[in-house]
């Protein structure tokens, strides 16, 4: 199999060459891209008015890696576009990952990961997204855990995008393995001001609350040791909500 790796949090990220390499030994034939500097945060944004330059080159055992001065989607558009071309070759599946922080809940809106793996399925391809709790040294087990399933999940991920979260890299720890809906999760966020080269800069910090979720939620199981799967949709329509609106479509005002 023909597999593109992504990430969020850059070319220099430990999970993302443990994921390169561990694929590589299954068999796949791997190639890497992903952004010169973190990207976390970057959610689906591309590169419009600003060209792309490939900063870093590495070769991985084999395995071509390349650092771009781009988002999580770009490098999938980089890969399509420029790699895939240059190799003359077409990919099987693109891994995005593996995120060194979970991506659950509304944090799926903001994360670069996922929309890693949601922009492959904007081209038609099977996208898959990775994401492990902060505490993990050793990748081993997700890496393991998409090397022996990998046959199944493309073949889901080829009519969805997946997400995939891991609550331990330790499998001692994982309950098992259960499908999730995406839960709702929100920050203390505040701005913390400080002054760096006589300039006043402002940092995003805060904690995770602890709001009310549905026990089938990515939020409860993942904090309970399972490993979730959750399905995931291009297409953003609230078709209640649409429902409601054609209830006052008769009543809005024109011209």
């Amino acid at each position: 199999m023909k597999i593109l790796i992504v990430n969020d949090d850059g070319i220099e990220s430990k999970p993302l060459r443990e994921l390169a390499l561990g694929m590589q030994k299954y068999g796949h034939q791997v190639y890497v891209v992903a952004p010169h500097e973190e990207q976390s945060g970057a959610s689906h944004a591309i590169s419009l008015k600003r060209g792309l330059r490939i900063i870093q080159n590495y070769n991985w055992n084999g395995i071509q890696a390349i650092g771009v001065t781009c988002t999580p989607a770009d490098c999938v558009k980089i890969g399509f576009d420029v790699v895939a071309l240059r190799e003359n070759i077409k990919f099987d599946l693109i891994l995005s990952g593996i995120n060194n922080v979970p991506n659950f809940g509304t944090d799926i809106i903001y994360s670069g990961t996922v929309s890693g793996a949601r922009e492959a399925a904007v081209y038609g391809y099977a996208g898959i997204a990775l994401s492990a709790v902060s505490d993990c040294d050793d990748y081993s087990y997700p890496v393991q855990f998409v090397g022996e399933n990998i046959q199944l999940l493309k073949s889901m991920a080829e009519k969805f995008p997946i997400s995939i979260n891991f609550p331990s890299c330790n499998p001692d720890k994982i309950k098992g393995v259960k499908i999730a809906n995406q839960g709702v999760c929100r920050y203390t966020d505040r701005y913390v001001e400080k002054v760096e080269n006589g300039e006043t800069v402002f940092y995003l910090q805060g904690e995770l609350m602890d709001l009310p979720n549905e026990e089938n939620s990515d939020v409860k199981l993942l904090q309970k040791g399972y490993i979730t799967l959750t399905a995931l949709s291009l297409d953003c329509t609230d078709f209640s909500g649409n429902a409601s609106l054609d209830e006052i479509k008769e009543d809005l005002w024109l011209a």
